[in-house]
């Protein structure tokens, strides 16, 4: 199984980005998707910088596989 988690600036803007929560299935994958990360680390640096940190912090818990940007 995989699923996607798609990180949006609109999530740290308003701070409901959570902690990490361990995926249920140990045997599943997860793929992180940032958009648009050359306008993000550009004009945005705090919210880029969010985004990636929490990608660091989560990849034992989600498994993360594979990150990619749009």
């Amino acid at each position: 199984m995989i699923s996607a988690i798609f990180v949006l600036l609109a999530l740290f803007q308003f701070n409901t980005l959570t902690s990490c929560q361990p995926l249920t299935n140990r045997n599943g994958h997860t793929l992180v998707v940032l958009p648009d990360t050359q306008y993000y680390s550009a004009y945005f640096q705090e919210s880029f910088y969010q985004q990636t940190l929490w990608v660091c912090q989560c990849a034992y818990q989600k498994n993360i596989m594979f990150v990619s940007h749009l």
